[in-house]
């Protein structure tokens, strides 16, 4: 089948680093003065190629695990990592799932993705756990009252330098961007991280 002339013209616009993969990329600003890459049409399920070495960090929107040597899916609320805990036990190539689901598992709070040794063939994905939907990061309207983390001041998530980060089916809300030099909003990625989002 013959690509559309529109397809021509928007793979000849993408920079030549996004123009393999079969994929469209554009670059889209989420809060101010902020850039990521967004995957149209992309498969679900499908940024993370499979390997023996791939592990899945589940994270608890009221998770209770204090300094856990592993973030496991479980319903005991005690051995539950809270997205802090799994984000600081991630590692290249493996996955963040989100266990929680719906309005009463909405995480709220503000949090950095420093995983290091990722790369475009290895990178941190963050999605909902299988069976799990409405999976919402929340950053509490810039208010500190019932926020997760130490603070609710800024970008939902901040990408540290040189992450790759896949984003899949996740939806963001109550970002504040009043702080600071206003780098709020759901993704703050000027740090020289690498960010792909798809159906969220």
């Amino acid at each position: 089948m013959e690509p559309s002339n529109s397809s021509r013209r928007r793979a000849s616009q993408r920079p030549p680093s996004a123009r393999s993969g079969g994929r469209a990329w554009r670059r889209s600003g989420i809060g101010a003065g902020v850039a990521l890459l967004v995957v149209a049409g992309g498969a679900p399920g499908a940024a993370v190629p499979a390997s023996a070495s791939v592990t899945t960090w589940y994270a608890y929107a009221r998770g209770e695990a204090r300094s856990p040597t592993s973030c496991p899916e479980t319903g005991t609320a005690s051995r539950q990592c809270t997205l802090n805990e799994a984000l600081s036990k991630a590692t290249a190539g493996s996955s963040v799932d989100l266990a929680s689901s719906g309005q009463a598992g909405v995480y709220v709070g503000n949090w950095t993705v420093s995983t290091p040794g990722t790369t475009s063939s290895a990178p941190l994905m963050i999605r909902p756990a299988p069976g799990t939907s409405q999976t919402t990061l929340g950053g509490n309207g810039g208010q500190s009252a019932g926020c997760g983390t130490g603070t609710c001041d800024g970008p939902v998530l901040t990408i540290g330098p040189k992450v790759h980060v896949d984003i899949e089916g996740v939806t963001f809300r109550h970002a504040d961007n009043t702080t600071g030099v206003g780098l709020g909003g759901a993704i703050e990625n000027i740090h020289g991280g690498t960010v792909t989002v798809s159906r969220s």
